[in-house]
């Protein structure tokens, strides 16, 4: 008994269409990942400046209070122990500061949070 081979011709354009395609979920797939990588990254920074600049400001205003070292020099050292650069020190009056932070985040990019801090006392007056 012999058997007979045929091709059909309509097919072998199609052949490696899934790979192709498989290869462009793929790409794709790792485009998203990469975005939202970065995105979580850029987050995360927004956040290490916000506490960074809470600290600082916090630490500026209880030097202040106890008078044992400059506010602002305090808080540019807090700032740079957590991740962070004071992009202002602002001494308010009444041992209220502000302070301004920036902290690297991802793609070259920077990341600044604001915050202010005093005493209690100061805040009521106001």
């Amino acid at each position: 008994m012999s058997t007979v081979v045929r091709r059909v011709r309509g097919r072998d354009r199609e052949a490696g269409a899934g790979t192709v395609l498989l290869v462009g979920v793929v790409a794709a797939l790792v485009l998203l990942a990469a975005f939202v990588g970065v995105l979580g990254g850029t987050v995360s920074a927004r956040g290490a400046a916000q506490g960074a600049a809470d600290l600082a400001a916090l630490s500026a205003a209880g030097a202040d209070m106890s008078g044992v070292q400059e506010p602002c020099s305090l808080a540019d050292e807090v700032a740079r122990r957590n991740g962070g650069t004071v992009a202002e020190c602002l001494a308010e009056g009444d041992g209220i500061y502000t302070v301004a932070v920036t902290v690297g985040a991802p793609v070259g990019r920077t990341a600044s949070a604001r915050a202010r801090a005093g005493p209690a006392s100061a805040a009521e007056a106001r």
